[in-house]
């Protein structure tokens, strides 16, 4: 292996797994060797997942509508149909990982979607990859209605050369997170999507919820004309969860006809308009947030970033009591946070800039370089290729991430102000700068 097993284990987690393969709710299935596939419809627990990476059971899960990885399906086929096949893609070792699986002449080939830069969701990936892989005769995942089996159970090896001596789970999750991402904008004959800038909205407004959910999903609805609100914020819940469309309206027609203790009169009268009104707010908060470039929790996360309580302590001292300085190594620790187990990552200029600006972002790298911390590759292609860095750091795992209503902080204030107090952090800056700069920054922190 080209890292001890010790340092593996360290950066691989179940609950890693957990949050790159599994979607809890509303149902999965379950199979036990030698037998067939049997639908569960309750919640995914914890037990059943760790007895699958065991070997003792198989579990399939649902497709997210954000999903982190994406895997082609083939079936009693030679080798040579899986090699054709990441020929054409441009599929390789280093951005996918090719998993034997139960049966002879089958592989699952996993790769980590994007579009563009960003995530894209199931609908987006079937649109560029299912005719294509309708063309091979296998088929991609995750779909929509149909369950996929978990990776890394019992006889899921590692079949490349560079991931073959992974034995355990979290040697083989190690070694799947370390790849790069594949850009579904690269693949050949599908319609091009075009960008457009994100509507522009209160984020807190549009995430917040003004219902005590788990009061809501024991008790139904609490009085008449609670019906249209109620929908709506259990809509806002599940997408928060990254459920599919389908799944989110499935789930929310039948806890209503459960649980709406005759307070819709709608309902009992015309139960159709009320399923359509459903589907109508489903498709117009979902459609809203994809427009506003904010995505469910976990994708939010995986993408955009995190940091972690010590993270914020080190980025404060590391700037030196500059306010400029201190938000884009906020920004670039954030960034890197998910990405850590990589040996480095592709950042364009853009995304830089985006931070700092265009005449300061390469004096934040320089200095970076000049504490030893950071790395730039030299590989950079105008519109190809950006250029690598690599960032020295002390990460930690997304369990000690910075948190606020179950969600990662965006920005550098919202982390301050759940971490310091303004005292704390004024006498924290004092050891670099002047009273009058200490103070300023502390106020700049904390007013906005």
């Amino acid at each position: 292996m080209r890292k001890d097993k010790q340092t593996i284990q360290n950066t691989a987690s179940f609950a890693d797994f957990r949050a790159s393969f599994v979607q809890a709710t509303p149902r999965y299935a379950v199979k036990i060797p030698g037998k067939t596939w049997r639908t569960r419809q309750f919640a995914l627990n914890d037990t059943e997942i760790k007895k699958h990476l065991k070997g003792e059971i198989y579990i399939a899960s649902l497709g997210r509508w954000y999903p982190e990885f994406a895997t082609f399906d083939f079936d009693s086929v030679p080798l040579s149909v899986v090699e054709n096949v990441r020929s054409d893609l441009l599929l390789n070792e280093n951005n996918s990982m090719l998993l034997a699986s139960e049966s002879a002449d089958s592989y699952h080939l996993y790769f980590r979607p994007e579009y563009n830069d960003k995530p894209p969701t199931l609908s987006l990936l079937q649109t560029i990859l299912a005719p294509y892989a309708k063309s091979k005769g296998v088929e991609i995942y995750p779909q929509k209605n149909r369950a996929f089996r978990l990776p890394f159970g019992k006889g899921q090896d590692c079949l490349d050369f560079e991931d073959q001596n992974a034995r355990s789970w979290k040697e083989k999750l190690y070694w799947l997170q370390k790849k790069d991402d594949f850009d579904l904008s690269g693949v050949k004959g599908h319609q091009t999507f075009f960008e457009f800038q994100p509507i522009e909205f209160n984020p807190e407004a549009a995430l917040s919820s003004s219902i005590d959910i788990p009061e809501l999903l024991k008790s139904g609805l609490q009085g008449p004309s609670t019906r249209d609100e109620v929908q709506f914020e259990l809509v806002k819940h599940l997408w928060h969860q990254n459920l599919l469309k389908a799944d989110c309206e499935r789930f929310i027609w039948s806890w209503l006809q459960n649980n709406h203790n005759g307070y819709s009169k709608d309902l009992l009268r015309s139960p159709r308009e009320v399923q359509k009104h459903i589907q109508h707010q489903v498709a117009a908060y979902y459609g809203w947030m994809q427009t506003g470039a904010l995505y469910p929790d976990q994708p939010h996360k995986s993408h955009n970033g995190y940091v972690c309580r010590p993270d914020l302590l080190e980025i404060v001292k590391l700037a030196e009591g500059s306010l400029p300085r201190m938000r884009f190594i906020f920004e670039l620790v954030k960034y890197m946070n998910p990405r850590r187990h990589r040996d480095s990552v592709p950042l364009h200029s853009e995304k830089l800039v985006q931070w700092s600006s265009m005449r300061t972002y390469q004096g934040h790298l320089r200095y970076l370089e000049s504490k030893g911390i950071l790395k730039r590759g030299t590989g950079y292609l105008v519109g190809q290729k950006a250029k690598d860095l690599k960032l020295t750091w002390p990460y930690k795992t997304d369990k000690d991430a910075v948190l606020f209503n179950g969600r990662a902080v965006d920005t550098l204030e919202k982390a301050v102000s759940m971490l310091f107090t303004p005292e704390n952090l004024r006498a924290l800056l004092r050891g670099y700068v002047s009273k009058q700069a200490a103070q300023f920054t502390t106020k700049t922190l904390f007013e906005r």
